[in-house]
């Protein structure tokens, strides 16, 4: 007893210095995802965090990080984050539900797990995830599903010829079958598994032999053939001796005690009883110790000792108390430790956040501070301006100042001009007169017209002098007349001017705001972008299914109109090609009705035949737009094809198409044939009663076929407009056929790039190409 109390002061030590260390290493690992910017490192040092919650069993903790670390995955390219990587995040989600008793969560992770290894072909993955679901089938008390898992995982391990699952998966079934009250077939499951451990002695340890030796004695006592039963442990028992693995032997003795007093050979059931407690104490194994001390309980009872019977009692529940507080310990510390975490990883953001919000309130009042810097600038800017245009103003009234000056200048010289030309006239005159006094009479009348002829110029003088002042009148009513209206203009200018920064500031605020709508817009196209891409097929999945393909899908727009999709059902593999109506965003949204329809058509309701599958979309989309009840008609247009083999050497291509043709190039030619589509489309007002033809073509393994758009013979070049047709493409596809498939994608993209130089494209070109 005193070994008990020492091991169990020891177990809560571990416990409590584990916790710390590993809260300790949680903390690092936060603040590492805190301060990391890609996503590439969050993902994985949320994993990493994930797996430290679970080692503590802190398991709603670790699925929070598991699914944060899934989340980042989605938009990480597969050559930077694996699929491994992907499936290990999964997988220990899955696990962690397991634990948590949430079955239904844990089974649909694997099932995830499942369809992707199936997908791959990975055999080895599908076998390890069809045990880990018949485990959680299990554990929900779901027998019968289990079983299914089970006997499914059975026959793939069989396949692989992988002895020690099988001998795993037999103990399995027989347990399972023994639930479900199928005795016969649990001994027929663990005979199995005992043969394959007995002729396998250099795969198999002989303690795992053992187990098999204990799961059929057990059985055999169920079934009260207890000799039988004794031979089997007795077989245990000496494996287990010569291992010297005393708490096994410990196990094996209570199966013994258990069976000999159902025999009723008492005396060697107390022998293995008492033989059981005493290996079970020897090294401290408090579990089979409480199982002995029932064993022998239950003996004392068939004996009516029940003195004896109540002290093995009052040990067995010493016993099952000290399992008992150690498990209410660990839960209590576990508790504790979970809250602590919680309680630093709370902190921790709270820190986080703490900073964020110190940095932004950074940014805030460097912001403020730029601002306000620019609008001092722009004050300047202004200021500066009205100093510039008053200077230009002074300069504009000085110059008018000058010129109104200068004229009157000229005014007066001409007004002194003619004045002295008057006066020189009429000393003139008197000097005439003077002279000719002295001459006869007969002068008298030509003296007196003389001087009447001088006084008119006197009066045309006098009038010229009028008139030059009224021209100076005039002349500076005009320059006041220019001032005014100058300085009028002016003041409607700087009225403008402001009315004009006024209208430039409104149209540099709706200039940002649209650029800001824009921004919006281009994002939400981009993630509609991210959200197409994700739907179509990847590489991975082409690559299962096809040894040699190409893909060109080129959207006119962001996203696109066109789509293509492909899947594999039983010894099909389906390819399709899909142009909707429009381009663009519309184009897009009605490219993931048409995938989301052809999955539900052809993975949930399991048709397979093109022209049935076609018929039933056509339908599914008039329902799904109501186009029986609007005006709406948009639809697609499908080339549809299944790929069988028929042979080692022959495969059979179906294919129906809803105005859209299949190409194809046999193996060992260079001329490409073509199979007409149907011509109805998919959606809107149709004839009904013309139905989608079903083609079935017979060619050599190797061969190549084609599915595409439109996009790629409708587009014209930037000369002519004339389109690239389908003879000139059927022409390059003849050209190439005797080359790989990547190399035809690289002549057939280099080729309309070349012809469409300097050519917007004019609609979505996509073309799906495999080999057969």
């Amino acid at each position: 007893m005193q070994k008990i109390k020492i091991a169990f002061l020891l177990f809560i030590t571990c416990v409590l210095f584990g916790m710390d260390a590993a809260a300790q290493n949680v903390d690092q690992l936060i603040e590492q995802y805190n301060a990391a910017s890609s996503p590439e490192a969050k993902a994985e040092i949320a994993y990493q965090i994930g797996l430290s919650y679970e080692a503590k069993r802190v398991y709603s903790k670790a699925i929070e990080y598991y699914e944060n670390a899934a989340k980042m995955m989605q938009d990480i390219p597969v050559d930077r984050f694996g699929f491994e990587q992907r499936i290990s995040v999964m997988e220990r989600n899955a696990i962690c539900h397991a634990e948590l008793k949430e079955y239904k969560k844990s089974e649909n992770i694997y099932k995830q797990i499942l369809f992707i290894y199936r997908q791959w072909g990975n055999k080895r993955g599908e076998l390890y995830i069809l045990e880990a679901l018949a485990e959680v089938a299990s554990k929900a008390e779901d027998y019968r599903r289990a079983l299914e898992y089970t006997e499914e995982a059975l026959t793939l391990a069989k396949q692989l010829k992988d002895k020690r699952s099988q001998v795993k998966l037999y103990n399995n079934l027989g347990f399972l079958h023994k639930k479900v009250s199928s005795p016969e077939r649990a001994l027929d499951a663990f005979d199995k598994a005992y043969t394959l451990v007995k002729e396998n002695p250099d795969v198999f340890k002989k303690s795992e032999l053992a187990v098999v030796l204990q799961n059929i004695g057990v059985l055999y006592t169920n079934l009260r053939q207890y000799d039988r039963a004794t031979d089997y442990y007795n077989q245990a028992l000496t494996i287990a001796s010569e291992s010297g693995d005393k708490s096994e032997m410990a196990k094996v003795y209570n199966y013994v005690a258990i069976n000999e007093m159902l025999s009723n050979r008492m005396n060697k059931a107390f022998y293995a009883a008492e033989t059981a407690i005493k290996l079970a104490q020897e090294v401290d194994d408090l579990e089979t110790l409480a199982f002995s001390y029932k064993v022998m309980e239950d003996l004392y009872r068939s004996r009516k000792r029940y003195d004896k019977m109540a002290e093995y009692e009052q040990k067995r529940l010493e016993v099952e108390n000290k399992l008992r507080v150690q498990e209410e310990i660990r839960q209590r510390e576990q508790l504790r430790y979970q809250l602590e975490l919680m309680q630093r990883e709370s902190a921790l953001r709270e820190a986080q956040l703490a900073q964020e919000k110190e940095r932004a309130e950074r940014e805030r009042i460097q912001k403020e501070k730029e601002l306000r810097e620019a609008q001092l600038k722009l004050l300047e800017e202004e200021r500066l301006r009205a100093e510039k245009e008053a200077e230009l103003e002074r300069q504009r009234r000085l110059a008018l100042e000058r010129e109104r000056a200068i004229e009157l200048e000229r005014a007066r010289a001409e007004a002194a001009r003619q004045k002295a030309a008057a006066d020189s006239i009429a000393k003139v005159q008197a000097e005439k007169s003077a002279a000719e006094a002295l001459k006869a009479q007969q002068e008298a009348q030509a003296r007196a017209k003389a001087e009447a002829e001088a006084r008119r110029q006197a009066e045309l003088a006098a009038e010229r002098e009028k008139e030059i002042q009224k021209y100076y009148v005039l002349v500076l009513g005009l320059a006041a007349a220019v001032i005014v209206l100058v300085a009028i203009g002016l003041i409607q200018t700087r009225k403008a001017n402001r009315a004009l920064a006024q209208k430039n500031e409104e149209i540099e605020r709706q200039r940002k705001e649209l650029a800001l709508q824009n921004e919006r817009i281009q994002s939400s196209i981009k993630a509609a972008k991210i959200i197409q891409q994700a739907v179509l097929p990847s590489n991975a999945i082409f690559s299962v299914l096809f040894k040699e393909y190409f893909v060109i899908f080129w959207p006119r727009d962001v996203v696109s109109g066109d789509f293509y999709w492909v899947y594999a059902k039983g010894t099909k593999k389906i390819v399709a090609s899909v142009d909707c109506t429009g381009h663009g965003v519309p184009g897009a949204f009605m490219s993931l009705i048409g995938n989301m329809l052809l999955d539900k058509l052809i993975k949930l309701q399991n048709l397979t035949e093109p022209d049935a599958v076609l018929h039933k979309l056509h339908k599914e989309v008039r329902l799904a737009l109501h186009q029986g009840e609007s005006e709406n008609r948009d639809g697609m247009d499908v080339g549809l094809a299944t790929i069988e083999d028929k042979d080692r050497e022959t495969v059979v291509v179906t294919f129906a198409g809803a105005r859209r043709p299949l190409y194809y190039i046999e193996k060992g030619t260079t001329e490409p044939k073509m199979v007409k589509g149907t011509r109805r489309s998919i959606g809107g007002i149709q004839n009904e009663e013309l139905g989608f033809e079903r083609h079935v073509i017979e060619m050599p393994k190797g061969s190549y076929i084609y599915l595409g758009s439109d996009g790629f013979i409708d587009q014209h070049d930037a000369a002519e407009r004339k389109k690239f047709g389908e003879k000139r493409f059927l022409q390059l596809l003849a050209s190439v056929a005797h080359e790989p498939l990547e190399k035809q994608k690289e002549v057939l993209e280099q080729t309309l790039r070349e012809y469409m130089r300097g050519a917007e494209q004019r609609d979505d070109i996509s073309l799906v190409a495999v080999r057969v």
